[in-house]
């Protein structure tokens, strides 16, 4: 697997759920600088039947999309970072 940056990864799964592992993200930024992608998914559905069948892997669990609205809207919602103990 391969370090992407964030603008490879909008390149490359752009309307996909993703879970990125190894992830550089500064606290306060919408975005990360940079991950790994470990699983990803045009459906939410078939990305949770992913997670659910992997092992358990902290990350970040992103949907990747342009944002309507400009840069300084951040939709929470669609962020979540996981770290499994």
């Amino acid at each position: 697997m391969e370090r992407l940056s964030w603008n490879e990864i909008c390149r490359q799964y752009d309307q996909q759920w993703v879970h990125l592992i190894d992830y550089d993200w500064t606290e306060g930024e919408p975005y990360p600088k940079s991950g790994i992608v470990h699983l990803h998914a045009k459906l939410r559905e078939n990305f949770d039947g992913l997670m659910m069948a992997s092992d358990p892997v902290s990350g970040a669990r992103i949907f990747v999309c342009k944002i309507e609205g400009g840069e300084d809207l951040i939709m929470m919602g669609n962020f979540m970072r996981v770290t499994c103990v």
